[in-house]
């Protein structure tokens, strides 16, 4: 929903939530979590400056002034780490298929709400090799009347897989209306080449009175 379309939407508040001394990720609703998620990352992107994304200056390992960009990306590796530790932490093999199952649920929230970061960096961990190696899990939630959860995986991988460039994920991008929360680490992948021209700022053509920065693809080599 744009910025100013109307007011927010009411938390989705578990029952004695404030009350109970540990909870799990399966007490929260995943509406609730994939928007909680999308707020903490947007406040983040939206904070992202231009000049955090020219001549590399994310990847400086010193003195880099790309501080919202690494922020960015040190929260989509703390959400796929996250996930994937929850799961694996659990030894119930029932209880672990729960898991699983939310969070593709969460992951399907977030793609309903054009946070892709969030999307990929669920998805990343469900994809993980350590994720992927639990053949009895994987087999239980396969089993007829519990496919549903791997139809909307499959779904999910679909709209994500990386063949032709992303073309798929690339083409929702271009239709989402705002606000929207792209992939960002593609970014680096891609348009990590931009550089700033010789001349940082030309002048504007009449009438608009005001001076653009301008922009090229650097030369040298990623």
């Amino acid at each position: 929903m744009p910025a100013g379309a109307g007011p927010p939407p009411t938390p989705i508040i578990p029952k004695g939530f404030a009350a109970k001394a540990g909870w799990s990720i399966l007490d929260i609703d995943p509406q609730e979590l994939a928007r909680q998620i999308t707020l903490m990352q947007m406040r983040i992107f939206c904070a992202i400056r231009y000049y955090e994304l020219i001549n590399q200056e994310f990847s400086k390992k010193t003195s880099s002034v790309a501080v919202n960009v690494r922020a960015m990306s040190t929260m989509s590796t703390q959400i796929t780490g996250w996930i994937a530790e929850t799961i694996l932490r659990e030894n119930d093999i029932k209880r672990r298929c729960a898991l699983i199952k939310h969070c593709v649920k969460i992951a399907e929230r977030c793609m309903s709400l054009q946070n892709y970061d969030a999307l990929m960096a669920i998805l990343c961990a469900l994809n993980s090799s350590t994720i992927a190696r639990l053949k009895q899990t994987w087999g239980m939630l396969s089993n007829k009347g519990k496919s549903k959860t791997m139809t909307s995986l499959n779904m999910l991988r679909k709209a994500t897989e990386h063949t032709k460039n992303y073309a798929d994920y690339r083409n929702r991008l271009k239709e989402s209306k705002p606000p929207c929360l792209p992939y960002v680490v593609l970014f680096f992948c891609c348009g990590g080449r931009v550089g700033e021209t010789r001349h940082k700022i030309r002048p504007a053509r009449e009438p608009l009175h005001q001076t653009f920065l301008c922009f090229q693809a650097s030369t040298s080599p990623t």
